[in-house]
């Protein structure tokens, strides 16, 4: 069989699941699957020199990384659907939790786009949560890339460097719209545009947009709170058909450790069960955009 040849923008999700009661067996009883990676508090994670400190239980989309972020979520949806009951159950546990869990991986030098539909945004507002993580470029630091990353692992560098320095710190930007997607217009075309925006803005011709007023360096989950809010106080009386949640993100995905750069994961970009239970009243979509690092994006400001 052929190897495959991946895309420069790529996906992952899966079913991640961790707990400091359940056991991994535990898991998989109340479950009745068999997971695609489990270890149990102590176990050591394959490729590192980290234990776990509590269970964590995983089941992976079985599609390859080419395929949408959609149909990532979709599939793991359809094997999941009649496991509502046990899912729920499992949240209800003390110091249990449960979430989709999204790898994002963009290596090209332009945005890349990652969405999520309205019938997973429903599904999950009954019962989980999902964490969006944006994976380390490959070539942006002298490392070997596995291509198929496990977000919590992922981060794992980074948590546990005490004294790490972020090269430059992440950006965001969000905003509601009435589908479809509105033309963007770049600051760095703008010559009276504030120095902290980087990321392009919804033209002000796009219907019924909400946008953020939070600055670029709030966390994405903030703005995505902030829209919702400002929605409810200044949206219009009749929602639309159609609607799109849209996060904007550029994050550096690497630090730096007396002069060293080591791979870094952008986020997580937290859905939360009540933003999700916002958006599902809506009937809302989500859309994220992965954009260059800061870095680059303030170079390209420069050269304007």
């Amino acid at each position: 069989m052929k190897p495959i040849r991946y895309n420069n923008v790529r996906s992952t999700a899966s079913l991640a699941i961790n707990s400091q009661i359940l056991s991994k067996d535990g898991v998989s009883r109340r479950l009745a699957l068999t997971p695609d990676y489990a270890h149990n508090p102590g176990d050591l994670l394959r490729g590192t020199s980290y234990r776990c400190r509590e269970t964590d239980w995983g089941l992976r989309s079985q599609l390859d990384h080419n395929a949408p972020l959609a149909e990532h979520l979709l599939g793991l949806v359809r094997v999941l659907d009649s496991k509502r009951e046990a899912i729920r159950s499992l949240r209800d546990i003390k110091e249990t939790r449960v979430r989709f869990s999204c790898a994002l991986i963009n290596d090209d030098d332009s945005a890349a786009t990652f969405e999520i539909p309205a019938s997973v945004i429903t599904w999950c507002s009954e019962l989980l949560e999902i964490d969006i993580m944006c994976m380390p470029r490959r070539g942006a630091v002298d490392h070997k890339q596995d291509d198929t990353p496990h977000p919590d692992i992922a981060n794992l560098i980074e948590a546990s460097a005490l004294n790490r320095q972020l090269v430059e710190p992440d950006h965001a930007f969000a905003y509601l719209v009435a589908t479809p997607d509105p033309v963007l217009e770049w600051p760095l075309d703008s010559g009276n545009a504030p120095a902290g925006e980087l990321l392009p803005r919804p033209s002000v011709a796009a219907p019924l947009v909400v946008l953020s007023d939070l600055l670029e360096d709030a966390a994405a989950s903030e703005h995505l709170r902030r829209v919702l809010d400002l929605w409810r106080t200044e949206g219009a009386k009749t929602a639309p058909r159609q609607l799109e949640l849209t996060c904007l993100y550029a994050a550096e995905r690497v630090f730096a450790i007396q002069e060293q750069l080591l791979p870094r994961a952008g986020g997580p970009i937290k859905l939360e069960l009540p933003l999700l239970r916002q958006l599902a009243e809506l009937g809302a979509s989500f859309r994220i955009k992965v954009y260059p690092t800061p870095s680059e994006l303030k170079r390209l400001r420069e050269l304007r």
